[in-house]
């Protein structure tokens, strides 16, 4: 057996030719992945064989079939299966690097939305552990949100935002958002909005009509994080600038306001509803920090602040 580009598998048997001592006898290729095989290992019953690919895949193939399958016509046989049952996000096409750039889970159905550098969205089912669709697009997508029916997602690319309706095997792009370089997206609780990060400014959109309800723009560089609170009549907003804005989500006027100097915020979440005085605000700094901020007036909070160490960085702590 050799494993090849273009997710090609051979099978080679002992010929009688003294000129041709192996024969290949038998090909197939990786359905729906054309990377290269760089791995094979075959069980000790070798009636089933593991192949993994360029771009971090991991294939089964069951050997002991492929004389009774050989024949078949059903156009959706798979001779290779997933190893893990469902398949991960691969690398870019340009970068040779896999990543997931955003997800979002279903508040009334048990799935998620992902999308990925492979320029791909993804449908997951983690009650079931198992992958229902994936959509292929030409652009990186950079931002994704779900809506609490689990019926629409909107995704956010370089060029608009796009809102998909989901099929049972496709996503259809229902409306277009003219923002560009959305990074970060996120539909209110009660599903009728979406607050839509562009670079500093950040829109709030109708989800019915699509109309741009406010432009709130007070942040000098890029929002890193949005959040709805108090039953979506609040807004709160960190960006890359160190600063966090508290919004009336019905009127767009600035609430509270806080600015951290020097600091840049990667992402951040709200604990509560960001009026009662126990709501809290934690938001991740590019120096591997996490303050804290009283929600209701964005005070600081001195009693919670500190260093997130990664695992490097701990193993060198400990030694």
């Amino acid at each position: 057996m050799c494993g090849g580009a273009g997710g090609l598998l051979r099978i080679f048997e002992r010929s009688d030719d003294p000129r041709e001592e192996f024969r290949c006898t038998k090909s197939y290729r990786v359905e729906g992945d054309e990377s290269s095989i760089k791995q094979i290992s075959l069980a000790p019953s070798e009636e089933n064989l593991v192949c993994s690919t360029l771009n971090h895949m991991a294939y089964t193939f069951a050997l002991g079939s492929t004389d009774i399958v050989e024949g078949a016509t059903d156009p959706g046989f798979r001779y290779f299966e997933t190893l893990t049952g469902c398949e991960a996000h691969g690398p870019s096409p340009l970068v040779k690097s896999a990543a997931i750039n955003s997800m979002d889970v279903c508040v009334w159905k048990p799935i998620l939305a992902t999308c990925g550098r492979d320029q791909t969205v993804r449908i997951w089912n983690y009650k079931e552990k198992t992958m229902e669709l994936t959509k292929h697009f030409k652009v990186e997508p950079l931002s994704i949100s779900m809506h609490p029916s689990g019926l629409f997602l909107v995704v956010g690319f370089v060029d608009k935002v796009r809102i998909m309706s989901i099929l049972m095997d496709d996503l259809r792009v229902v409306r277009e958002v003219s923002a560009k370089a959305c990074r970060e997206c996120r539909f209110s609780t009660g599903g009728h909005a979406i607050a839509i990060a562009a670079q500093s400014a950040v829109f709030v959109v109708d989800f019915y009509t699509g109309a741009t309800k406010f432009n709130l723009r007070a942040h000098q560089q890029a929002v890193r994080s949005v959040q709805w609170a108090d039953k979506d009549r609040k807004l709160v907003t960190v960006g890359k600038d160190g600063n966090a804005f508290l919004w009336d989500a019905r009127t767009g006027a600035r609430i509270e306001e806080t600015m951290q100097p020097r600091t840049a915020f990667t992402t951040a979440v709200l604990a509560g509803d960001a009026v009662s005085p126990s709501s809290q605000l934690f938001a991740v700094a590019a120096d591997n920090t996490i303050k804290a901020f009283g929600a209701a007036a964005l005070a600081p909070d001195n009693q919670v602040s500190f260093v997130c160490f990664t695992r490097e960085q701990q193993r060198k702590t400990w030694i």
